[in-house]
């Protein structure tokens, strides 16, 4: 029964094979017929297609939670309620100040003079940020602040946290002309006998309190104080001071789109700048402001995309050198230039095809532009080497038709297994990898037809001229010497031969298969192979699922200094995220906060949140604010937990949002009329550094697991454009992507197995031998298990960004093991005779596809941006390792254990060879040509 199955599939192939070269062999005809129609039209289809992206209308989707979070993610629908309830959160900058020599900037072994040229330094960067106006916003106008009194007129001063705070007496102002009273402070600091000891007393209020009456502890003012403890008010020193500033923000959604607060994050920029201009030989001014890392990430992105250029000149150089020969009239290196135009006419025509259809263009689209340009000329590789094997005897139209034939069954191979995982991967619930393989799959599909029809077109021409004797670039000359060797002595007068083998060919086709199948050396490759392998598949078990946005931060840019101090100093970016409860549907409203039951769930809401490992405080949370504010104004009628029940409740929430609580106001949503009861509200809390501990889904998990554990805190559904809500919940705008990582090894492990099954199909059709498939399938998924493992070598996470780059390992992974397999099946001989064969017939093609490839991408080693150092890194090894396993391991594998020979058949190139034979041309060998 199985050789029936062999038979059958080998008939398939057969005729696969055949009705491919006739087809390819009357294209070939057909483009020598009509040279210029192939080339004419081809480029103008592509250019057509371009016309698009450059018509009105046309975008970059730049916001990353329509990239990298699945759209059914319920943190949609979250999102909506929170934006429709509370709007955008406002932004908190922070400028870091050190000493330049690396000594603290306190310390009580300093003079008090000493300590206070510290505190000056701080007051300078925050009083030229005030004298800073942009399009008439300044950080007066748009600073967060509280009222102070029940006017609505008398207001605080900005909203920081930073020592100065501590020198800065209840300053109040009737307008948000200025933000802090800096002559007071100034005058403060300068009236202080011991600093240190004026520090110690802030800090002892426990806790200390900033303009809005927000806590203020050592760890929030001080980077690396002495003693650590927050409880210990105690300072005898830190290396580190900071100031934070809140900025009300006013980002919006315009049909659905985000819109940044643009004037905001200029000012931001414009701060920064005026600040790191700051003359100062004592101290460095470290901002990490939201407007320049917002700017200097797009920046990078751009400066990276600008690399494709020398990336064409490097390929260009290199495909130059492989076609080129020492003899004028046999060099073929014009060839070259035709060869990345058409790669180039390719980019064009993907990018365009696919804003005509529909699919969106991001940044991960960008690397479908690099990934082209190192595919796309190993076609052109194959057609030439097909065409120097091709006797020189026939005229240019057969040695063309000839040359594409025996190509066309390699190129389609290597093109539609490309196409096909590419397809598969769009089957995703990730857009970023739908889009960019939606974008691949076109790419790799233009070029292969550009390069069968354009690329042949040019060759047919190069091939006249090489009959009629003409030089190599200089078509019109025809030098006398056409026939002798370039670059050696005249008197030598080397005839040159033009079917002598290059150093490559004897490379892989001689010296590395005496090496490689010796019984020494196919038991070292094997060695290593299992051993690397083995690595990896354990490696690939510590790989982490891991999303930062920090990441898109160039290494060069000065905003690292600011990171590098939060994370060492700070205990790395704050996170917030807010508990929201209540909620209401046809004006019916789910909870009802005057009741001592609905109080007790809160204070047991606020009590297990901050008894999560996964938190650090809730100290923006309105619940614990206003029971401190009833107990501090000892209003009447509190109960022994410090509830207020009925009418009362409202009251006093009026008081304390109209007063001391009234940074509170933006968290919580009310009725317009009657006592205006509360609609929506949110407990703001800040999450530990769950990124260093790499449990960003395992907290976002947890705290929504607080929500659901008091459904009397909200009701049952929320309806919302994006879905329906179950109330209360926990969100936080970062959730969005933790929700992509909670599913990213899942989807990227099934696009992998998904777009494996699609190219084994067409493996076992191509190869017609299930033994031989089962192999090939085998180092496609070494190659896979190499990759995934050195992820964790080469200290690249799982994301979206990461998981792109997998789905491109499937189609490079198994093009140059199918062809090998391929060749091995179609030689003749012992095993070992037949893989030694098939080196020799691939070994020239797949080097220099692996090596055009790689050149294609070298330049990305010095990328700026995350998209493309993740792509570099992922891409070198995809290339590595498989032709490490296409070129090195399968043939020792097949040498040993490989199925036996296809019986020899006939092919199309024999029926041309009769048919030359009666038209009195010389015939050929009937060879298959594989790349």
């Amino acid at each position: 029964m199985s050789g029936d199955k062999e038979f059958f599939l080998d008939r398939f192939s057969h005729w696969i094979e055949h009705t491919l070269s006739r087809f390819f062999y009357r294209l070939g005809k057909v483009i020598s017929a009509h040279p210029w129609l192939f080339v004419v039209l081809p480029c103008i289809l592509m250019f057509g297609f371009f016309l698009r992206v450059i018509t009105p209308g046309v975008t970059e989707e730049t916001d990353p939670e329509d990239l990298y979070t699945p759209q059914d993610s319920v943190s949609f629908a979250e999102r909506l309620v929170v934006e429709n309830g509370f709007g955008y959160p406002n932004t908190t900058n922070r400028l870091f100040l050190k000493r330049v020599d690396g000594k603290n900037i306190l310390d009580r072994s300093n003079t008090n003079d000493e300590n206070k040229v510290g505190l000056k330094a701080l007051l300078t960067a925050y009083r030229q940020m005030a004298d800073i106006e942009v399009d008439g916003m300044t950080l007066a106008n748009r600073c967060s602040r509280v009222f102070l009194a029940d006017d609505n007129t008398t207001v605080s001063a900005c909203d920081t946290i930073s020592v100065l705070s501590l020198f800065s007496p209840g300053s109040s102002f009737t307008d948000d002309s200025v933000p802090a009273d800096f002559a007071a402070i100034e005058l403060a600091i300068d009236n202080s006998a011991n600093v240190m000891d004026d520090i110690v007393t802030g800090l002892s209020a426990d806790p200390a309190r900033n303009a809005v009456n927000k806590a203020m502890f050592k760890s929030d003012l001080f980077g690396k104080p002495l003693p650590v403890s927050d409880t210990d008010f105690t300072l005898n020193s830190a290396a580190t001071l900071v100031l934070a500033f809140t900025l009300i923000n006013f980002d919006t959604r315009v049909n659905g789109d985000f819109v940044k607060d643009q004037a905001r994050l200029d000012f931001e920029r414009e701060a920064s700048k005026q600040i790191r201009a700051l003359d100062s030989k004592t101290f460095v001014y470290a901002p990490l402001f939201e407007g320049d890392s917002d700017f200097v990430a797009s920046q990078a992105l751009s400066g990276d995309i600008a690399l494709l250029g020398p990336g064409y000149f490097l390929l260009l150089i290199y495909a130059t050198y492989v076609f080129w020969r020492r003899n004028w009239v046999y060099s073929y290196s014009s060839m070259a230039l035709v060869a990345v135009g058409a790669v180039g006419f390719a980019i064009l025509g993907m990018w365009g095809f696919g804003v005509l259809i529909g699919t969106t263009y991001s940044a991960t689209v960008n690397v479908a532009f690099f990934l082209l340009m190192g595919l796309g000329a190993d076609d052109a590789f194959v057609i030439m080497a097909a065409h120097r094997d091709v006797p020189r005897t026939f005229d240019a139209k057969e040695r063309v038709a000839r040359a594409l034939s025996r190509a066309g069954v390699s190129i389609t191979i290597t093109s539609v297994t490309d196409v096909v995982a590419f397809a598969a991967g769009t089957n995703t619930a990730l857009p970023a990898i739908e889009y960019f393989c939606t974008y691949a799959a076109f790419g790799v599909l233009f070029d292969f037809f550009l390069q069968c029809t354009v690329f042949v077109a040019f060759l047919y021409w190069n091939t006249r001229r090489e009959e009629e004797g003409k030089a190599d670039w200089l078509f019109c000359w025809k030098p006398s010497d056409g026939d002798k060797t370039c670059c050696t002595k005249k008197e030598d007068n080397v005839k040159y031969d033009p079917d002598q083998l290059c150093l490559l060919d004897r490379i892989m086709g001689e010296y590395l298969p005496n090496y490689l199948l010796h019984p020494i050396g196919k038991a070292a490759v094997l060695v290593f192979a299992i051993a690397l392998v083995s690595s990896s598949a354990w490696a690939s078990t510590q790989t982490k699922s891991r999303f930062n946005i920090e990441w898109f931060i160039p290494d060069s840019s000065f905003i690292n200094d600011g990171l590098d101090i939060q994370r060492a100093e700070f205990g790395g970016t704050p996170q917030g995220f807010g508990l929201y409860t209540g909620g209401q549907s046809n004006g019916e409203l789910f909870v009802d906060y005057t009741t001592s039951d609905t109080q007790t769930a809160l204070d047991t809401l606020i009590s297990d949140t901050l008894e999560s490992e996964y938190v650090r405080d809730c100290a923006n949370a309105w619940w614990p604010a206003y029971k401190e504010f009833l107990q501090d104004t000892s209003v009447p009628g509190l109960t022994p937990q410090g509830h207020l029940l009925g009418n009362d409740f409202y009251t006093q929430l009026d008081n304390f949002l109209a007063t001391s609580g009234s940074r509170f106001k933006g968290n919580i949503q009310r009725e317009e009329s009657g006592l205006g009861l509360i609609v929506l509200s949110a407990q703001r809390c800040t999450l530990e550094d769950v990124f260093e501990s790499d449990s960003q889904v395992e907290a976002m998990n947890a705290i929504r697991d607080l929500a659901d554990k008091h459904p009397e805190l909200g009701g049952d559904i929320y309806e919302t454009a994006r879905g329906t809500v179950k109330l209360p919940f926990g969100y936080d705008y970062v959730f969005l992507f933790s929700d992509g990582l909670a599913v990213i090894q899942q989807e990227t492990i099934r696009n992998i197995i998904i777009a494996g099954i699609a190219v084994a199909v067409v493996t076992l059709i191509l190869l017609a031998n299930i033994a031989a498939s089962a192999i090939v399938l085998l180092m496609l998924t070494m190659v896979d298990i190499n990759v995934l493992g050195f992820m964790y070598y080469a200290d690249v996470d799982f994301n979206s960004v990461s998981a792109v780059n997998l789905v491109i390992a499937v189609g490079l992974a198994i093009d140059s093991s199918v062809h090998i397999a391929h060749a091995f099946l179609n030689a003749q001989g012992t095993r070992d005779e037949r893989a030694k064969e098939a080196m020799r017939v691939l070994g020239r093609s797949v080097t220099n596809g692996a090596v055009s490839t790689f050149l294609a991408i070298v330049l990305l080693a010095a990328a700026e941006s995350y998209v493309f150092q993740v792509f570099f890194t992922l891409l070198a090894l995809i290339i590595v390792f498989a032709f490490f396993h296409g070129a090195i391991v399968l043939p020792v594998v097949l040498s040993l254990i490989g199925p036996d020979a296809h019986p020899p058949k006939s092919g199309f190139e024999d029926e041309m060879d009769k048919a030359s034979q009666e038209e009195g041309l010389k015939p050929t060998t009937s060879t298959t040509f594989i790349v």
